[in-house]
């Protein structure tokens, strides 16, 4: 098997779904004369390198479907009537969160081990070379570490822009429902219902709404 054809494939399959504008900057093109060419061998080593990007691509992945059920779990927390089943929603969330948590913590573990192999790849006189350029493999590590990076801080934006946008329309809810069933219902009131009300809120609310309209 042709080890440096692996490595130089390796180096695009993150660029390639990167948008057109970006794929340039992140596709590697290994341009090395024949001597050189004729001098790199790559290193059996590089095989658990292959391992660990396809590792981290496949948690970024995962942590962007697990972002798709917080979003759509959100909303039923929202909608559900029904207490008991909006705390079992609610449940699902933190486990949905708790498993990004974790996933998380191991691409960046796996990121700071890429980066900390890359600095002592490259203060070794063997991937440097006088010209100033560096082996295939350095730079084939160097640019997949580089994208990486760039995709896990793109997918936890995501996370965190989906749980403010998450967390505004659970107290633009939560408000709407507190007047509702109390229109003189005090700021303080509604603000100690949004910071220690659980799932269950929604549904404990709308009883008391119905009750309310019923006394009408």
């Amino acid at each position: 098997m042709d080890r440096l054809a692996d490595l130089r494939e390796l180096a695009g399959t993150v660029a390639d779904d990167e948008e057109p504008e970006e794929q340039n900057k992140d596709e590697v093109t290994v341009q090395v004369d024949g001597d050189k060419q004729a001098d790199e061998e790559p290193s059996p080593f590089m095989s658990d390198f292959f391992d660990l990007v396809k590792r981290i691509i496949e948690d970024i992945s995962t942590i962007n479907q697990q972002i798709d059920i917080l979003a759509v779990k959100h909303e039923q927390v929202i909608a559900e009537a029904n207490s008991n089943k909006a705390n079992e929603i609610n449940k699902q969330l933190h486990e949905h969160m708790d498993n990004i948590s974790a996933i998380a913590n191991r691409i960046r573990r796996d990121l700071k081990a890429i980066e900390q192999e890359n600095k002592r790849l490259g203060n070794q006189k063997t991937n440097v070379f006088e010209d100033g350029t560096v082996s295939t493999e350095l730079r084939i590590r160097q640019s997949q570490h580089s994208t990486l990076s760039r995709k896990f801080v793109e997918v936890m934006t995501r996370y965190n822009d989906v749980q403010a946008q998450n967390k505004q329309k659970y107290s633009e809810a939560v408000r709407r429902l507190c007047y509702v069933c109390d229109p003189t219902m005090s700021e303080e009131s509604v603000q100690v219902v949004l910071e220690h009300g659980t799932a269950g809120v929604f549904s404990g609310l709308r009883v008391r709404q119905k009750g309310a309209r019923g006394e009408r």
